[in-house]
């Protein structure tokens, strides 16, 4: 591949700004819309002051017919004509290259003209550029190549691995310039060029270093190693027990995900949760929890016929469906009856009363208990659980640790008890911590169901199985009052 060289873009810029500057001369109303006296003195002093102006103008004057008559620097001369038509460009510009001068002394002269006047290019314009490094060379050339302009250094042809060249052609002038180097990094004779490479080598090096570190960061964020865990399978379950309030025998059990990475450590469940929602992973995260949790319990479940797993479902998820029809087909793989499958619902979500009311039979027909979870913190209201037909009431912990104060909290728990018996559910007090709290309870709702601490925070399997298992050992149902 051929790589354009630094060399050439001077050449380039160096060139058409030579044009540039003739291109303005021959645009200045003082210039060609004089109503001097042409040659006068007056317009003389015009054609100097454009000699004062632009460095790369040598000489300016007046031309008719190709026939010089005046300038700047020798005033009035006798005609001078210039030999042939010279080259008429797109800019209705005349040029002479190399023509014969009217210069006292000199010897050739490269002339422009439009209309009637003319400037001469002066010998420095390309100064820079007439001791070219022996590996450059480069010329300038009208647009279809047949006039050579001005040329620098000697033309060699190289190859792809021993040269490099570029061609630049102007968007305003009939001008182009093409350029060669011959670019051969691997002569020790070149430092320069091999001090570029080294730079270039540096520079992809520190662009893959910020690369690299750039991907470990979006790899230790934690998105990205949410998505790996539950791409992975490395999120577990937890059991928290739900018990009769006065013997302790175990009811059922909510499942818990929980997520304990090797970088952040143990990651709250609401903050891992709600991370898989933003990322659109929720429903893979809710299908991983239910197929472990399945698992994991099948075979106790078989054993204790009369307890059952809560699974907490968002209400968009109940509305369609999917998640639901995946807890019936894995628990009919793995032997579990729907009888021993609870869904919570979370209870702040009432825009689709009816739609949710609907998929609330359906799914109690089917033969689950249906729960409300957290009820009373979202936007509870008589209506919404006249209008469902739910199985149990769970009772937000805020309301719960409320029990045996004198707050309004406690009142409207008691409240919160009337309306669930009305309606013929049952409910579990969430958050339950203390005795006095259990006590306070029981004394208004002796049949209280109770999920808390004061009973047993959440087990990984391994901890509820042992403990099943010691139980069973001594010959005692499965129990947690004595936590």
């Amino acid at each position: 591949r051929r790589r354009r060289s630094s060399a050439s873009w001077k050449n380039s810029a160096g060139g058409i700004g030579v044009f540039h500057q003739i291109r303005e001369v021959f645009f200045r109303p003082s210039l060609n819309n004089t109503s001097d006296e042409s040659c006068g003195r007056t317009d003389l002093d015009t054609l100097k002051r454009v000699l004062y102006e632009y460095r790369f103008v040598k000489d300016a004057g007046r031309i008719k017919n190709n026939t010089i008559t005046c300038s700047a620097m020798w005033g009035v001369i006798p005609a001078f004509r210039l030999a042939g038509e010279g080259r008429l460009t797109k800019n209705n510009v005349r040029l002479w290259s190399a023509a014969s001068s009217y210069f006292p002394g000199a010897i050739k002269i490269d002339v422009s003209a439009k209309e009637n006047s003319f400037v001469v290019t002066s010998p420095t314009a390309f100064a820079p550029f007439e001791s070219p490094p022996a590996e450059l060379n480069a010329f300038i050339v009208s647009r279809d190549g047949k006039t050579i302009m001005r040329t620098f250094g000697d033309f060699q042809q190289g190859n792809i691995l021993s040269s490099a060249s570029a061609r630049v052609c102007s968007e305003k002038y009939d001008i182009c310039v093409s350029s060669n180097i011959q670019a051969n990094v691997f002569k020790a004779s070149k430092p320069t060029l091999f001090l570029f490479v080294a730079l270039t080598g540096c520079s992809l090096g520190l662009l893959a270093f910020y690369a690299a570190h750039q991907y470990r960061r979006v790899r230790n964020s934690l998105s990205h190693r949410l998505k790996y865990a539950i791409r992975n399978g490395l999120i577990s379950t937890a059991y928290q027990p739900i018990v009769h309030g006065k013997t302790g025998k175990v009811s059922g059990f909510e499942v818990l995900a929980r997520w304990h990475d090797k970088k952040f450590g143990s990651v709250p469940p609401n903050v891992f949760i709600q991370k898989a929602e933003a990322l659109g992973l929720q429903e893979k995260l809710s299908k991983l929890i239910v197929n472990r949790a399945l698992e994991e319990c099948s075979r106790g479940l078989a054993c204790h016929p009369g307890v059952y797993l809560s699974f907490n479902i968002e209400t968009k998820d109940l509305l369609d469906g999917g998640l639901i029809r995946h807890i019936s087909d894995t628990a009919r793989s793995h032997g579990v009856s729907a009888s021993q499958i609870a869904i919570e619902i979370l209870e702040g979500a009432t825009a689709e009363i009816s739609q949710v009311e609907q998929k609330i039979e359906s799914i109690r027909a089917s033969g689950y208990k249906v729960l409300i979870d957290d009820f009373g913190s979202g936007y509870s209201s008589l209506s919404y659980l006249a209008g469902l037909n739910v199985d149990i009431i769970k009772i937000d912990k805020s309301f719960s640790k409320a029990a045996g104060t004198d707050s309004p909290a406690a009142v409207v728990l008691q409240k919160i008890h009337e309306i669930a018996k009305a309606l013929n559910a049952k409910i579990i007090f969430e958050g339950v911590e203390t005795e006095a709290q259990k006590k306070a309870i029981l004394d208004f709702c002796p049949d209280a169901l109770v999920q808390g601490w004061l009973f047993s925070k959440a087990l990984p399997i391994s901890e509820l199985t042992e403990k099943v298992r010691s139980q069973r050992a001594r010959g005692e149902a499965m129990n947690f009052a004595d936590e």
